[in-house]
């Protein structure tokens, strides 16, 4: 048999396989770009068509030219496609399903048979796994399932809704493609420079392909990547948006192009430096209270470079370095760029990394693979439990998203920033019993804000104090927790996100939103310490002054955080000399080390709304700023009013004994235990890292 056969994906290159083993003869395998050739071809006894809908027009004009029959595989049809093919019957045989497997037509009938015999009691759900080259999804075999189902059903009712929702927003994607398209064309009509013209006439034939079909070369890819971050902004002000792991994917397009000569490193750097430029005009349009804590916080992707490969090999490309060297250039605030550092990182890839970081931007931020991947694995899991991703998901997808927090891209769903938890608070709520100072900037401000855990001359030994402090966190967490849960069960009832939820693999097949558990590994929200240097600090000096060198009692220190140390000066100076966290002193780093751990128990024992369990995170930038600003004086000396401790780091100015003291101080902590991801901020001075002469 001599047979055409259309499409060179998966199913293309089996059934050419097949073919030649069976001594049948494959006339010609054509992919999209190679549609031309089929003027020239007759002769054969069967056309073979397993590609995309767009070639549609194009094998129907054969079919008709030649009376060739046409067996298809090709799924992702509109309805006006099926009746161009249903038409086409008339002309020559014609055999279409969306799946060829015997197996697949053994369970359409044994789905239409089981569920009547099922409803009203069992709910029906369609799950499908594909490689990860799968063209199309929710693929044809997920649609032919859910046709096979009963219409009348009422239990099918919400899915029909979910749907036409998701239906709805695709289709305004694809509008808002063809109205830039359109502009596009005609400001090129308009335009009397032809360089210019050229670039407008190209953008208007990009804005057709993308991003409602395919990218077909790296500005495709690189327009893509600009819409899929504008509308998943446009939509939500959560959760974090990533790229990912921008060099992996984005490499074949990159490669592709250098090797047909249509693309240069210069000009592949430039689309990227455009890319970071049109990404940093995100505007994130927050109430009062949320710019009180994230003033100035701007909206901002992940971008990731370097990393592991799925055999566990350096993955880095020379896309990595041109991301890099990129942000040299542009200078932007967004995206987020990342190094993905581990032991097979080329010296060459980290010394770019340097040079940018160099520039003093806070670009890049540098990740240890080997405490990404333990968090992931762990994601979600709860004390003793583990994620749901698979190695393969990790090596392969797994990155930062936001600031610092694990994910996986197009596998994951979750705030990762949600419950911030004021530790530095607690420690001082277990000095006043509760209350908050009245010379706070805090509507509790003298009234009872947690709960009496114990008045200060109550507690007799440290270890009764200590209690007390570990008391307030708990109950802060479960307080917060609570609320969290209402919060999630609101979200899912009434605020879908379908942009999202086209983008997880998975969510699709089964029917559900985001918001309502879609998503293969769900998360959050978590649980996000903010102000922990401050509170560590607090608790040594308490220990140190207090019940150690006896120079001053609780209550005396009470009553100075009561009135911002007014009057209470020379206590404050006692407080301020005792041993500080960051200082390699393990005084203060062993109780760093014991809260550290404690926060993340009370944290990862929760059950959240959809069936995970809660992550904990160290609360990113900033938020030590608002935080500071409603909290009382706390026992380290600190002042009402003034900025907690900024991440895990140590207390500004507090880490007194230069960088590798502190490292020593940091490195004394369980990095994998905050499953949310840490974030850890050094500020060294150039005294610190050059001698002066």
């Amino acid at each position: 048999m001599r047979m055409l056969l259309i499409g060179r994906g998966k199913m293309g290159t089996l059934i050419q396989q097949t073919a030649q083993a069976a001594g049948d003869e494959v006339v010609a395998a054509l992919g999209r770009e190679d549609l031309g050739k089929l003027a020239s071809l007759d002769g054969v006894d069967v056309v073979i068509d397993f590609s995309r809908p767009e070639t549609l027009d194009a094998v129907c004009a054969y079919v008709r030219r030649t009376k060739t029959p046409l067996l298809s595989g090709t799924t992702g049809y509109s309805p006006a496609q099926m009746a161009t093919l249903e038409s086409l019957g008339t002309v020559a045989p014609v055999l279409w399903s969306a799946n060829f497997s015997l197996g697949i037509a053994v369970f359409v009938r044994a789905l239409q048979a089981v569920t009547g015999v099922l409803r009203p009691d069992f709910d029906i759900e369609i799950t499908e796994t594909h490689h990860n080259q799968k063209a199309d999804a929710p693929s044809g075999t997920a649609k032919l399932l859910l046709e096979a189902l009963d219409p009348n059903d009422p239990e099918s009712i919400d899915k029909r809704i979910f749907y036409t929702g998701i239906l709805e927003v695709l289709e305004a994607i694809r509008d808002w493609g063809e109205r830039l398209s359109a502009a596009c064309a005609r400001r090129a009509r308009e335009e009397k420079d032809p360089v210019r013209k050229q670039e407008l006439e190209n953008m208007a034939a990009m804005m057709k392909r993308v991003p409602w079909g395919p990218a077909t070369s790296f500005h495709d890819a690189c327009e893509t990547a600009w819409a899929v971050c504008f509308f998943l902004f446009v939509e939500g002000a959560g959760p974090s948006i990533t790229w990912g792991r921008f060099d992996q994917y984005m490499y074949p397009y990159y490669k592709e192009d250098i090797e047909k000569g249509i693309l240069t490193p210069e000009k592949a750097m430039e689309l990227i430096e455009e890319l970071y430029v049109r990404v940093t005009s995100n505007v994130w349009f927050q109430s009062t209270q949320m710019a009180y804590i994230f003033g100035g916080y701007y909206r901002y992707p992940h971008l990731d470079v370097g990393g592991l490969d799925e055999n566990g090999r350096d993955a880095s490309n020379e896309l990595s370095y041109l991301c890099l060297r990129a942000m040299r250039y542009a200078k932007t605030t967004s995206p987020a760029v990342s190094l993905l550092l581990h032991q097979k990182t080329p010296d060459s890839l980290l010394y770019e990394a340097c040079e940018l970081a160099a520039e003093g931007m806070g670009h890049p931020s540098f990740f240890n693979c080997e405490g990404l991947y333990s968090m992931l694995e762990h994601r979600a899991g709860g004390l003793e439990g583990y994620s749901h991703y698979t190695r393969k998901d990790i090596l392969k997808f797994g990155s930062p998203i936001g600031c610092v927090e694990p994910g996986a891209e197009g596998l994951q769903y979750g705030h990762t920033d949600s419950g911030i938890i004021n530790v530095a608070g607690a420690a001082l709520m277990a000095v006043t019993n509760g209350v908050m100072p009245e010379e706070s900037d805090n509507m509790f401000a003298g009234k009872l804000l947690t709960f009496e855990s114990g008045a200060p001359g109550s507690f007799q030994t440290f270890e009764a104090f200590y209690d007390a402090v570990k008391a307030q966190i708990k109950y802060a967490i479960d307080e917060a927790h609570a609320n969290l849960l209402i919060c999630e069960k609101l979200l899912a009832e009434q605020f879908n996100l379908p942009t999202f939820t086209v983008l997880l693999e998975g969510a699709l097949e089964k029917g559900k939103d985001a918001t309502a558990g879609g998503a293969k590994v769900n998360v959050g929200p978590t649980m996000n310490m903010c102000g922990f240097g401050t509170m560590v600090d607090s608790v040594a000096a308490i220990k140190k002054v207090v019940f150690e060198d006896r120079a001053a009692t609780l209550e005396e220190v009470c009553a100075a955080c009561m009135q911002n140390f007014v009057g209470y000066e020379d206590l404050r100076t006692k407080l301020q000399a005792a041993p500080k966290y960051g200082n390699d002193d393990d005084f203060a780093d062993a109780i760093a080390a014991d809260l550290w751990k404690w926060f993340s128990t009370c944290t990862m024992r929760l059950k959240m709304y959809r069936g995970h369990y809660c992550d904990a995170a160290v609360q990113m930038v900033q938020s030590n700023v608002g935080y500071g600003a409603m909290t009382g004086a706390t026992p380290n000396g600190r002042l009402a009013g003034m900025p907690l401790s900024d991440t895990m780091s140590a207390t500004q100015q507090a880490d007194t004994h230069g960088p590798t003291a502190a490292a020593r101080s940091y490195g004394k902590l369980d990095f994998p235990a905050y499953t949310n991801g840490t974030l850890l901020n050094m500020w060294i001075s150039q005294s610190e890292l050059i001698e002066q002469s």
